[in-house]
């Protein structure tokens, strides 16, 4: 979920190696034909009210299933369709289905190459089921639950406006921004660009978009402001930002002071507002209902929530402005998860402190702390992410483990039978591969290799793996693309 470290990137990933194309396809219709109005099913999914004719040549990608095409000759509103997986460049049968199932349209597509967006370089997994991530080349992908259009596809979960509930295999966020960094969070994404500007898509029931007002938004808009920022971290309801000065904005909800400026509790905060005190921090982590930022000399701060002692302060009080995390640790990089933190020291040693219900804080009990605690096992760590019940971290070989829940096998160990016990300790990830930087979020965990591959494993019900599939996976499993 939510991390930050003092750098954009993870070390190791070059720009060139393992590049991916995008492959253009021409459609080509050779006998026009009408759908019966009421839906179209692609799938399985029922995701178009009408279509009355295709154009005669429609543009989509390879690999991307269900990627929007443009149908000109559709009425107002019913522009855009869906197109059919091709999984391979060259002739391949593509077919629309009316809802009764029978054939409308039935013809070849031919596959060309396009330009390459480059391997992935960051990768996002949000507090919900789904996942987020930015090329070498500072293209964002999204894929998983569309809800509320969290996803920036352009659309929302809802049949009626021409949606996709699910993306089980990475799509572009509309908008042709580039993005140095995404963040996902519950039903929220947020992204920050080269040059600084924020920009927030999906939910906004508390303003966690921060552009102003409540509604929601399936492609991206502008936090308000025009605030300059280095990064920024979606939570649950709410949102921050690190600006380039070192002092850090929050907006959307504040039921427990999330927001950090010491307003009393309200529910919607629809612009960016200071967060009080300390005002040299280079990094931020956003988690359920509280918040967490790294400072200049090292020195980590939380404020909001604290009922579990994600706050780290030694205490269980809920705090609307910064206090210091316990134990006087120097950190380099934290993360917060949905009710506990965790961050690594110089020396690449993990400490995590809040909940610890199912082993989730790696110190080998099942026991919350309200200070950081070490994780067992002697790894040194080179990246962490803490998530729902579980954390992952990369040590500095390269080398994935994870601890604390493992109900639907977003430890990545090839358990089996999955179940709900503890894991305390960390497990090493299996399939040998090696990683750059991990991200771990409510049921499932990415990583990305240093040639820029992505790998997720855990549950997929709604295709937040990004393998084209919905099947869990216990193990990792490569995103498809970009």
């Amino acid at each position: 979920m939510a991390a930050a470290a003092c750098t954009d990137h993870p070390t190791g990933i070059t720009t060139e190696a393992s590049v991916r194309y995008l492959q253009t396809l021409s459609l080509s219709v050779a006998q026009r034909a009408d759908i019966t109005p009421g839906g179209v099913e692609y799938g399985g999914g029922v995701e178009y009210d009408s279509l009355p004719s295709l154009s005669s040549s429609a543009v989509a990608f390879l690999g991307m299933d269900f990627r929007t095409v443009y149908n000109p000759e559709g009425p107002p509103g019913q522009e855009q369709v869906y197109h059919f997986r091709a999984m391979a460049p060259g002739q391949t049968v593509a077919t629309i289905r009316s809802v009764a199932g029978t054939t409308a349209v039935s013809d070849t597509i031919n596959a060309q190459a396009a330009v390459p967006h480059g391997a992935f370089a960051h990768i996002s997994v949000g507090f919900f089921l789904n996942t987020c991530a930015v090329t070498t080349r500072g293209a964002g992908f999204c894929w998983g639950s569309n809800l509320n259009g969290m996803l920036g596809a352009g659309a929302v979960d809802s049949l009626k406006q021409s949606a996709k509930p699910i993306y089980d295999t990475p799509m572009p966020v509309d908008g042709g921004l580039s993005y140095a960094v995404l963040s996902g969070g519950f039903e929220h994404t947020c992204g920050v660009t080269p040059g600084g500007a924020a920009y927030c898509w999906g939910a906004n029931f508390n303003g966690q978009l921060g552009n102003g007002d409540t509604t929601a938004s399936p492609t991206p808009v502008a936090v308000t402001g025009g605030l300059p920022f280095n990064a920024v971290s979606a939570g649950v309801y709410h949102s921050c930002g690190l600006a380039t000065g070192g002092a850090i904005y929050c907006w959307g909800n504040n039921i427990a002071g999330e927001l950090g400026n010491g307003a009393p509790i309200s529910y919607v905060n629809s612009s960016p507002v200071l967060v009080s005190g300390e005002s040299s921090f280079v990094a931020i982590a956003a988690g359920y209902q509280y918040s967490c930022g790294l400072t200049t000399s090292g020195a980590a701060y939380c404020w909001g929530d604290n009922v579990s002692g994600e706050l780290g302060n030694g205490n269980l009080t809920s705090s609307g402005v910064p206090v210091p995390v316990a134990g006087g640790l120097n950190f380099v990089a934290l993360s917060a998860g949905d009710s506990h933190a965790c961050g690594l020291t110089r020396d690449g040693a993990a400490y995590c402190w809040g909940s610890n219900g199912s082993g989730e804080l790696g110190n080998g009990t099942t026991q919350k702390s309200t200070s950081p605690v070490a994780v067992s096992g002697a790894l040194t760590f080179a990246a962490i992410s803490a998530g729902q019940g579980a954390t992952c971290g990369v040590t500095t070989g390269g080398a994935a483990y994870c601890w604390g829940y493992n109900g639907y096998g977003q430890l990545g160990n090839a358990a089996t039978p999955l179940t709900n016990a503890p894991n305390p300790t960390p497990l090493l990830v299996s399939g040998g591969l090696t990683f750059a930087t991990v991200s771990t979020g409510y049921l499932h965990t990415c990583g990305v290799t240093p040639q820029g591959a992505a790998y997720c494993w855990g549950d997929n019900s709604e295709g937040e793996l990004g393998d084209g599939s919905t099947a869990i996976h216990p193990t990792s499993v490569p995103v498809f693309g970009p």
